[in-house]
Order: structure tokens, then sequence, then C-alpha cells
């Protein structure tokens, strides 16, 4: 029996993972507001680890991991060591939406429970979430009648293509939607990416399941522990490869290439080949085709311009600490998930500091 997704929308309604298409209020108490240049501030979050709800510095977190933005604003956090899903409102209010902060795997309304949600992505409307569970290695969706159900696993760790339950994952850490519903998914464990279609079927869009740095077509390519992922207009997805320091892309046809990253674990700048990474473990893209990199081993936040062919590093100075400063002398630690708002704007999830900050360009 085929396993609908609840989403069923024109695919107008919907915004490309990479890019998000909306307008935030640009307050710049706290929020990053672009008085002397480009700068990082804190957005929310007291920087103590804590599950409180309330409005900027008065919430918390432990140990965010990524995020997602809807048409009107509205960011949705993946709280992965409270087991939560939490809402942030544009003007820095923070909920909390679903997950009693205790493990389990339970789509019951009022006691819906995750274990290591890590992964996020929301459409255009707000009203349909999809969560990477990893520790349940299920794809879970929440909508905005705060009803939760299973797109697909069963909680059950494996590799199979399937439709729906009848399929199985191994830690999904990433997710992402494209503009025709189908949803891409950095299935980990399993060292793969996978695609759920909006009528559930899974399949393995590229990657053998073997650790490697392979790029071929396929499952003749090879990743090495891919966290995150991005879907820009075109369908093409762009890929984290933590394990290999690299940022890969895949084609709609399954085409793997090397986009950013030598597979050295380090930080340097220059073109392509030559950059160095170490364990990115966030990407997003801007209205302009450029990719921002949550650098989560340098502590930074890298820039990969496709039409210079080079990446550099736009905001962090490598150390690591919480400093709202000027782009160069700002710090960060280990820095996951970021999202690009149409202002300009880049919201970054923090990790280490258990944060949301901002980049006001």
């Amino acid at each position: 029996m085929k396993i609908l997704f609840t989403l069923i929308l024109p695919a107008a309604l919907l915004l490309a993972s990479c890019s998000k298409n909306i307008s935030l209020n640009n307050n710049n108490n706290n929020n990053g507001g672009n008085v002397g240049g480009p700068t990082v501030t804190t957005f929310a979050g007291s920087g103590s680890a804590g599950a409180q709800d309330g409005t900027k510095l008065q919430a918390s977190f432990s140990d965010p991991t990524q995020i997602a933005i809807d048409g009107q604003g509205y960011f949705y956090i993946a709280d992965r060591q409270n087991n939560s899903i939490r809402r942030m409102s544009p003007s820095g209010v923070v909920t909390t939406i679903a997950g009693t902060r205790a493990l389990g795997f339970s789509n019951t309304t009022g006691a819906i429970t995750f274990d290591f949600p890590t992964g996020i992505a929301v459409n255009s409307a707000g009203n349909y979430l999809y969560i990477a569970d990893e520790n349940n290695n299920a794809i879970r969706l929440l909508t905005d009648q705060a009803m939760a159900s299973t797109v697909a696993g069963n909680g059950s760790a494996g590799f199979v293509n399937a439709n729906g339950t009848a399929a199985l994952f191994n830690e999904p850490t990433g997710v992402a939607l494209d503009s025709a519903g189908n949803l891409y998914v950095a299935d980990n464990a399993n060292n793969v990416i996978r695609k759920i279609s909006s009528s559930g079927d899974v399949t393995t869009l590229a990657g053998s399941g073997a650790p490697g740095a392979v790029d071929a077509t396929g499952t003749a390519a090879s990743f090495n522990q891919p966290i995150a992922l991005c879907v820009d207009p075109s369908g093409n997805v762009y890929v984290a490869d933590q394990g290999n320091n690299k940022i890969r892309k895949i084609t709609p046809q399954g085409v793997v290439s090397t986009l950013a990253g030598n597979g050295t674990a380090g930080l340097q700048d220059g073109k392509f080949a030559a950059s160095e990474l170490k364990q990115p473990g966030g990407i997003t893209m801007d209205k302009s085709g450029n990719l921002y990199v949550g650098d989560t081993g340098n502590n930074v936040i890298r820039k990969i311009a496709p039409n210079s062919g080079s990446v550099t590093t736009f905001a962090g100075s490598g150390q690591a600490g919480a400093n709202n400063s000027t782009l160069a002398e700002s710090t960060f630690s280990s820095p996951q998930g970021l999202v690009v708002a149409s202002d300009g704007r880049i919201f970054v999830v923090d990790t280490g500091n258990d944060l949301i900050r901002v980049i006001t360009p």
C-alpha cells in the first residue's frame, strides 16, 4: 500500500531548500542591524544549555543542529539534545512545537517524541515540517495541526529502498525539499543520498554505501558521512560531505562532482580544488547562487562563489568562542546549519554555543 505524503501542494507553493525568498523585520535591537558594516550578533539563546521558551536571550537550546525558514519568516530548529522541534518568530520569540524532551518514537498528538532530531525542512506555507530523526532511523512529518506521522523508515537501522515505512535508513541527519515536493535525505551512516518521492517511494539518488570520495553517477559515486544538504531551483543537490571534508554536487540525473575541498582537513581559502574545509556540517544558498557552509571543525562560515570559482572565509576568526563583532573578529563554536533570508542576513545555528547567530552583510 502506498503511503502518501500529507504534503500535496502545487510546486509554486514550495521554495527551493537552498534559497528562501522571504522578508523579515529588521529590528536593530540585538538581531544584526546593519550599523557600521557587516556584523555577527546573537539573535536568540542564552548561551547556556536548556529548553526554555521565551523571547530572544531568555530562550535556551541544547545542541541545536539545523534550521529552516518558511515564507512568512518563521524559523524551525532541530534542537537535538532536547529531542524537540522549536519555532522562532521573525522577532526572535522561541516556542517548542513538538517533543517532550524524552527519548522516544511516538506520533501521539500531545506526546510526540524523537530521538536526536537532527535535520529539518519546511514548505513555504510553514504547515509541513520534515525531520530527520537520526537515532530513530526515520523521516518524520509534522503538520501545523501539531500532528505527527512517519514518512519513511520504521525505527530499524538498515539500507532498503521501498515505500514509506518499509524503507530503512541508518542515522539520517539532513533533509531538503525541491520545488516538486521530492525530499532528499543525507543518510549519514549509509554514506548515501536518498530521494523520497511525493508518493513515498524511497530510492538512492547517489552513493554506493561504502565510504569514499568517488565522483561518478548514481551508485557508482561514494560519500563519507554526508550530514546536510540543500537543493537549488534547478534541482541540483549540494551536500556537506563531512567525512570527506568536501562539498559535493549532485545533478538531477545523479551525476556527482566535487565542488569544494581537496579532502584534507584544514582552513585554506582559494580555488575550488585547492580549498580545504574541516568537517562541514551545514549548507545553504543565497539568491545569487552563492553557497554558505557551516565549517564545523574550523569554527567559521565559508562562502563558495561559483561565478569566481573560489572559497573564502566569510565569518569567524577560527577560534572557538561566541564573540559578536565584525565578520573577521567574530567567533563561533562548531557552527552547523544556516539559512539565508531575502534581505541577505544569514542565520546560523551555533551548535557549540547553543545559540542562533545572525550575520548582517
